[in-house]
């Protein structure tokens, strides 16, 4: 009977709903605030999902709980992740955009075709500046390589994943990579996203054994080589670096580049004895700093998704030391970036993300260990 009337209530919920911003009811946040925006586009002859606010609220809620729970594991305060647009009811308020073609159209399996005309509805039909605002976009029906995100804590960002149908729903006490949510590509969507938030990829570390990292490979490509495991965890890293994201520090203020950055006594050790890289230094800036992050691009990893990140404290004065370790016998280069007080993240001042602008450390590998260029 429960089930019966959830129904009726998601059912009444459609009806109410129209093409639009707000879509289900009158949002409760101003509109020129950064926001996690939710998005879903459709070509012109497809209908929308029956049951899909219900979804959206269901992978909103599952969002915030696993940023909140990760947060927390590494030692970082944050009550409220994501800063998701809801309405008055707790539903993420959803912009459906209808496409111009329709689904058989050449250009909607292209990725930069749907972003094209999702922008410009934003815009000239919503009122909505498109910048500014990090946007989570799902495509109904799937689009061939449809995943795509990037950003950062400046300027806002866009992340691009597929709605597919399924008759269960997401649940909270599963992991993200566990039944229903491997099938509907739950990590990747979230995945997507965090790179809308200025991420970029960090794979698991297996030391801390707790299965795979949010911003690391696949699923598929992860239970190739760890057979079975379904746990996937933010990083350290990652907690570092989105802890004065403006979605994540409660201010809602937007990030501005540190643009006065330079090192002094920079250095990186190898310790033969323990196998580990260590990084010190004095970071002289206009801000605070409170971590650095150092992402180990070892030659010995598969991809990207598999190179493993590390955290280390800055301290008042700007010392800061590192540790890199579970090094791969092969030739790589660390790149090191801070995570600023205001929400940035940068090595050199010139450019946000780590993966854009971090300071970059060449290092060999031969049998008699490790040499740093």
């Amino acid at each position: 009977m429960n089930r019966f009337f959830n129904k009726l209530i998601i059912a009444a919920l459609v009806l109410l709903t129209f093409t639009g911003y707000s879509a289900n009811k009158k949002s409760s946040n101003p509109k020129n605030k950064m926001k996690v925006r939710m998005v879903l586009f459709t070509p012109a002859d497809v209908e929308l999902p029956a049951d899909y606010l219900q979804r959206y609220k269901d992978m909103a809620d599952y969002s915030e709980v696993f940023f909140q729970k990760w947060m927390k594991h590494w030692g970082y305060d944050c009550k409220k992740p994501l800063d998701i647009e809801r309405d008055i009811d707790g539903y993420p308020v959803i912009i459906t955009i209808k496409g111009e073609q329709n689904k058989d159209f050449e250009g909607y399996k292209k990725l930069p075709v749907i972003r094209k005309e999702v922008m410009k509805q934003i815009e000239e039909k919503y009122k909505l500046s498109s910048k500014g605002q990090v946007w989570w976009i799902l495509n109904y029906p799937k689009v061939k390589r449809g995943s795509r995100g990037g950003g950062n804590a400046m300027t806002g960002g866009n992340s691009f994943g597929n709605y597919i149908d399924s008759d269960e729903q997401i649940d909270r006490k599963k992991e993200l990579a566990e039944g229903m949510h491997e099938e509907i590509l739950l990590k990747s969507l979230i995945h997507e996203l965090t790179h809308a938030l200025g991420m970029g990829h960090i794979g698991p570390r297996d030391g801390e054994d707790l299965g795979n990292s949010l911003m690391g490979p696949v699923n598929r490509a992860y239970k190739k080589k760890y057979v079975n495991d379904s746990r996937v965890h933010l990083s350290e890293a990652a907690a570092a670096m989105l802890y004065k994201h403006p979605l994540f520090d409660g201010k809602n203020d937007a990030s501005v580049l540190v643009r006065d950055v330079a090192v002094e006594g920079l250095k990186v050790k190898y310790l033969q004895n323990k196998n580990q890289f260590i990084i010190s230094g004095k970071l002289k800036s206009e801000f605070l700093a409170h971590s650095i992050v150092v992402s180990d691009a070892s030659k010995g990893n598969k991809s990207p998704y598999w190179h493993k990140a590390y955290v280390g404290k800055v301290k008042s004065n700007g010392t800061f030391q590192c540790v890199v370790s579970e090094l791969n016998k092969a030739d790589g280069e660390l790149v090191i970036g801070f995570c600023f007080d205001n929400g940035a993240v940068t090595g050199n001042g010139k450019k946000l993300g780590l993966n854009n602008s971090g300071i970059k450390k060449q290092y060999t590998y031969t049998e008699s260990g490790f040499q740093i260029k």
